[in-house]
């Protein structure tokens, strides 16, 4: 005798593996994301050392423009050294440098025949591991003096 009842499939097995999957994939979740972290740690410290090695190199620049523009100042003639100091301070205030290098000096040297000025300072650490860069300028001209109609 033939039975013309629908044939009940068993599920329960399949949804026993996706359970299992499901289960051996919440488990393995963060592992993903460790596998990962020493490239991430490695390209953000690439980022930031050049971010670094950028802002030194700007910084030099300005530093470069501070120590002409004092040289500019110190070497007309009857000037002093304050006064080449004083013109490199200002450049330094006006472009920001003076916020974004540590432990900045400005160094005068003037003598009847020559003037020179140095700035010179530190870059600030983005990350510990990375040095702090120096920076230093100098710019060296001679003093102007007028010489009279013979």
């Amino acid at each position: 005798m033939r039975t013309d009842q629908p044939h009940h499939h068993h599920h329960g097995g399949l949804l026993q593996a996706l359970r299992r999957g499901r289960h051996v994939l919440r488990g393995d979740r963060g592992s993903a994301s460790i596998d990962a972290l020493p490239i991430i740690v490695l390209v953000l410290a690439i980022v930031l050392a050049t971010a670094q090695v950028t802002f030194w190199w700007q910084a030099r620049l300005v530093a470069s423009n501070a120590a002409s523009e004092g040289l500019q100042a110190a070497r007309v003639e009857g000037a002093t050294s304050d006064a080449g100091r004083a013109a490199a301070t200002d450049f330094m205030s006006r472009t920001g440098l003076d916020q974004r290098l540590r432990g900045i000096t400005v160094d005068v040297q003037r003598s009847a025949a020559t003037a020179s000025v140095t700035v010179s300072g530190s870059t600030p650490q983005l990350l510990p591991l990375l040095p702090t860069l120096p920076v230093a300028s100098t710019a060296t001209g001679p003093v102007e003096r007028f010489v009279g109609a013979s």
